[in-house]
């Protein structure tokens, strides 16, 4: 939940566009259901500053995967990106 908390409380003034990495389990609560653990975010650097746009390149989300894996190695579990 902090991760989540960081990542939406960057900026007042403008949306920003980041990604969450974790990994999907099944879940402990209810049968049949899945639950995302979320352990980290990227933030991403808007391609268009216009405040109502919040639009990445595609160069930006294909850098994220060896992110992704890196801070994986670093916390000894798969992470992949879960959500945005």
């Amino acid at each position: 939940a902090q991760a989540c908390l960081s990542h939406a409380y960057i900026t007042e003034k403008e949306e920003i566009m980041g990604l969450l990495l974790g990994c999907i389990k099944p879940s402990t609560q209810e049968e049949g259901k899945q639950e995302a653990w979320i352990w980290g975010t990227k933030t991403l650097k808007r391609s268009d500053k216009r405040k109502d746009r919040v639009e990445i390149s595609p160069e930006q989300l294909s850098e994220a995967i060896p992110y992704a894996e890196t801070l994986g190695k670093n916390f000894g579990k798969e992470t992949r990106i879960v959500g945005w």
